[in-house]
């Protein structure tokens, strides 16, 4: 009787490993910059996710701008645990309590308070803008129109732009008006025709690089891919209104169509 050897299993051949998927970061993926020619200048406006207002984050803007649009009060706590300190909350809370009257929604804040002795540092800003509730959309475009005016005043570099509404997280769409003519009444004021001026950077500064942070980050971002086209609509409308008619005439102005045209 032969006895055959008991046959060996065949080794189990090695699963191929994945190949490594290429990160792609948030800020391209899901926070493109929105840009908006403004003459020989170009606006950028960035809006990444985030969950909290980190001090990491705010300490990369020259000038901070806190807004909160509709809301019966404003917390200085909303924006971070920069801004939770309860002694630099009270300080904060009582030079804006001098500064508002009731005409006057935007707060200029010099900051930080408690550096150099007391003497505040002018390179670094705080504005404060707050809405009260029902406020209409006209009156809030004209309050972002403020907030713009004051940076150009201020000749902020690099803007980050803290709004938020505790209201906002539940589903409301006077939010998404309000939210909306905000951000556009900034973004037009911004706009600006120097194609023709001989003067120095020192009469006109560049644009500010404007990041918009908020928790809501869905309904802030809708905002401004809503009022992204209409605001170039209107900077490009304003500019062939300005333009002079040795440059401006018919032909041109084909050309100038045209070319709209072929990039939307």
């Amino acid at each position: 009787m032969t006895i055959e050897p008991e046959a060996k299993p065949r080794p189990a051949r090695p699963k191929p490993k994945p190949e490594p998927k290429t990160k792609t970061k948030a800020s391209e993926a899901e926070a493109p910059t929105i840009k908006t020619v403004q003459g020989n200048s170009t606006l950028e406006i960035q809006c990444p996710p985030l969950k909290s207002f980190s001090d990491e984050l705010l300490a990369t803007f020259d000038t901070l701008a806190l807004v909160a649009l509709g809301e019966k009060q404003f917390k200085f706590s909303w924006f971070g645990k920069a801004f939770a300190d309860a002694k630099l909350a009270r300080q904060l809370e009582r030079v804006r309590a001098i500064e508002t009257k009731p005409e006057k929604k935007l707060v200029r804040l010099v900051a930080p308070f408690a550096e150099n002795n007391g003497a505040p540092l002018d390179s670094n800003h705080v504005l404060v803008l707050h809405t009260e509730p029902k406020t209409e959309p006209l009156q809030l475009s004209e309050a972002g129109g403020q907030l713009a005016a004051t940076l150009l005043k201020i000749k902020a570099k690099k803007l980050g732009l803290l709004i938020e509404a505790p209201r906002w997280k539940k589903n409301n769409n006077d939010a998404d008006r309000e939210c909306e003519a905000f951000l556009e009444g900034l973004q037009l004021r911004l706009w600006r025709f120097d194609e023709f001026r001989q003067r120095s950077a020192k009469d006109d500064p560049p644009l500010p690089a404007i990041t918009v942070l908020s928790t809501a980050h869905e309904r802030v971002h809708k905002a401004l891919q809503a009022t992204a086209p209409r605001v170039r609509a209107t900077s490009f409308t304003r500019r062939l209104v300005s333009l002079p008619p040795n440059v401006l005439y018919p032909e041109s102005f084909a050309e100038h169509v045209q070319t709209l045209a072929d990039s939307a």
